[in-house]
């Protein structure tokens, strides 16, 4: 609570593709050693965990299992001519006798407001009129979604993956089976990314735990060190401590006449070789 009567609040939270973390991302677990020192012996959960990604690769691992939330897919099939109307059987696609007047949808779903939200936009298809091209025009037409054939396949992407995602649902057209971008063809393509990626955040993961392993190595040998000096301090102490102090006195008394006894000897010398010298 602030002087002018307001409350002023630290947001801590942070929110990396629709994972959120709440946690402390500014300060690590660290020890005191000696009385300046101190030794981290850990991270914080969004630099060690969170921003490795594996909440969001798993997120989506769930979501493509499901059939759901895509942000990219190209078509299996390859096309000849894309600007040949659709019933002209020159399109080169494979089945694309099978095309038909029809309609197939596009459902949006955007995740810049909670709860996310979805919306649904249908395709018609005209075999006399369309072209390849003009389909693949119609779902650019679509917000944050983009669309185009690259050497002959059809590749669907989300604007922004972080906040749209898209599926695709056949109706009578039969189109996204000839172009080879069916449920299934997205699936088995999201999934193989995401495979990928998952093996790129375990070994990620892998080196967190090496991290940690040599922060507990460097933990056990500062723990050494301090026993050892602790064990050192502890013997002098108690040389210091058990000295007996009359035995102490009669050897300095001792030292002391002896030294007394050496100087008057070397006094003497020093005398004889004065007289010898004069």
């Amino acid at each position: 609570m602030g002087g002018d009567g307001r409350l002023a609040v630290k947001s801590i939270m942070t929110q990396e593709g629709n994972v959120r973390y709440a946690g402390d991302r500014d300060h690590d677990i660290a020890v005191k050693i000696g009385k300046r020192s101190t030794l981290e012996i850990s991270q914080n959960g969004q630099d060690a965990v969170v921003a490795t990604g594996v909440f969001s690769v798993l997120k989506n691992m769930e979501r493509y299992l499901r059939g759901e939330h895509f942000t990219s897919a190209t078509g299996i099939h390859q096309a000849s001519d894309i600007t040949a109307t659709l019933d002209s059987g020159d399109t080169g696609l494979p089945n694309e006798d099978t095309l038909q007047d029809g309609t197939f949808t596009v459902t949006v779903t955007d995740f810049s407001v909670y709860p996310p939200r979805e919306l649904d936009f249908r395709i018609a298809v005209d075999t006399a009129e369309d072209s390849l091209v003009d389909i693949a025009a119609r779902i650019n037409g679509i917000p944050g979604i983009s669309a185009s054939w690259n050497d002959g396949r059809l590749t669907i992407e989300s604007a922004d993956p972080d906040r749209y995602s898209f599926t695709l649902t056949e109706h009578s057209s039969n189109f996204l089976q000839v172009a080879g971008i069916t449920q299934e063809d997205m699936q088995i393509q999201a999934l193989t990314s995401t495979v990928e990626e998952l093996d790129a955040v375990m070994n990620e993961l892998n080196d967190r735990i090496a991290d940690f392993g040599s922060r507990a190595n460097r933990i056990t040998v500062q723990n050494q060190l301090f026993d050892n000096l602790e064990l050192a301090a502890r013997e002098n102490l108690s040389e210091v401590q058990d000295t007996d102090l009359v035995e102490a006195l009669m050897q300095f008394k001792s030292r002391e006449t002896a030294y007394q006894a050496a100087l008057t000897a070397a006094a003497r010398t020093l005398q004889l070789s004065l007289v010898n010298f004069l």
